[in-house]
Order: C-alpha cells, then sequence, then structure tokens
C-alpha cells in the first residue's frame, strides 16, 4: 500500500512488514528490539524501542536514543 500527498513526498507506505511514514521515520518488524551498541547498523530514519529508550538511526552507524518516562 502506498499513500502519497505530492510527487516528492510520500505520506504513508507499507511493505513487507514495514511502516514508512512521511518518507522518513520506518517502523519495522525488529521495531522492538533495540541496537545493542550506538554504531550498530541500520536504515536511515529507522526508529526502534523497548521499555526504557527510543532509538533513531540517524546516519551511517549512529543511533541516537532518548529515555522514557511516566507521567
Amino acid at each position: 500500500m502506498k499513500i502519497t500527498g505530492t510527487t516528492d513526498q510520500t505520506a504513508l507506505q507499507v511493505d513487507n512488514g514495514t511502516t514508512v511514514l512521511n518518507g522518513g521515520l520506518i517502523l519495522g518488524t525488529s521495531s522492538h528490539t533495540p541496537p545493542l551498541n550506538s554504531n550498530d547498523p541500520g536504515t536511515k530514519g529507522e526508529v526502534r524501542f523497548d521499555t526504557d529508550y527510543i532509538y533513531i538511526y540517524v546516519d551511517d552507524n549512529v543511533w541516537k536514543r532518548s529515555s522514557l518516562s511516566t507521567w
């Protein structure tokens, strides 16, 4: 499935268990498996999470993370 807003922007794409939002953030079947190290391989825009952090792959072998808390 692919929904497009304009010719240069994909609003939503779902393919083989992977969801791409706004052509950037990628949620897939491994979303619940965090990277083991900050330099693990990934796909630019990939998002993963666990009970403590959300992880985003921002560049070649560069993961960044932010802690999660209750409110």
